[in-house]
């Protein structure tokens, strides 16, 4: 299930060199490169699987994703040609959860949820700006396949409600990196979507540093906020989340 997938891990981990940052390679060529990332965040929103259950309300701390997660696998790939820029992004949770879920109906006390997320991030762009403050303006697509098993019961009942859903969302993106030492960057990303294609609208925000180590590794730390609010039918998916992100990229 997305909602709890990218409570854990995913999305982009700013993954583009910019100015000194960059391995040294002819602009003709084409020059590839790969993260490996992990983003640990809170979780808080509202979820329904399936009627006429009023939605739970989410609230998932650090160490409560932590404690539930049962697996995560999660990556990124970028290649560039002078100003053009593409970036796939990869992510694979499963994660279960029996606390941290608010019913708001009275006849039922308990909860588990059982969730598994897929997301595959496709974008394009071209490098507008470059020198003392690169900027990339870039515009993709976002699909998102979740299977959410969720099990709310009660003295006198219990209710079940088990979706698989899957949307893509059009996406429009970018990144500022702002040089601030020799082998350090300030690296700045944003994105907003949906626009009610696929989900009704997300975005997400993250600042971090990015530093290199060598002439082909990179390591990156930072602060990653994500929303998304999808509602189709009995299916309900609006939540935020926000927390540390780091991530080690290699040159090739």
């Amino acid at each position: 299930m997305k909602i709890l997938g990218r409570a854990v891990v995913a999305g982009l981990m700013l993954p583009w060199a910019t100015g000194a940052q960059a391995a040294e390679a002819p602009r003709s060529d084409w020059q590839f490169s790969t993260t490996m990332y992990v983003w640990v965040s809170d979780l808080e929103g509202n979820l329904r699987t399936a009627g006429p259950v009023e939605p739970v309300d989410v609230d998932l701390s650090y160490g409560k994703v932590l404690k539930h997660l049962k697996f995560a696998g999660m990556g990124a790939l970028q290649a560039r040609k002078d100003r053009l820029i593409f970036l796939a992004d990869l992510s694979y949770v499963h994660l279960g959860a029996d606390s941290g879920i608010g019913i708001r109906d009275d006849d039922l006390v308990e909860a588990d949820l059982d969730a598994t997320t897929f997301t595959a991030s496709l974008l394009g762009g071209y490098r507008v700006a470059e020198g003392k403050v690169d900027v990339d303006l870039m515009a993709g697509g976002r699909l998102v396949v979740t299977d959410t098993d969720l099990v709310l019961s009660g003295p006198l009942r219990t209710v079940e409600g088990d979706a698989t859903e899957s949307w893509v969302d059009p996406i429009l993106a970018a990144h500022v990196g702002i040089p601030i030492g020799a082998k350090t960057t300030l690296a700045i990303y944003g994105d907003i979507g949906g626009f009610g294609v696929g989900s009704d609208l997300t975005w997400q925000a993250v600042i971090g540093v990015q530093h290199r180590i060598g002439s082909n590794w990179q390591l990156s730390a930072g602060w990653r906020h994500y929303a998304v609010d999808y509602d189709k039918g009995q299916f309900l998916y609006d939540v935020k989340q926000s927390g540390p992100i780091i991530g080690a990229r290699f040159d090739f």
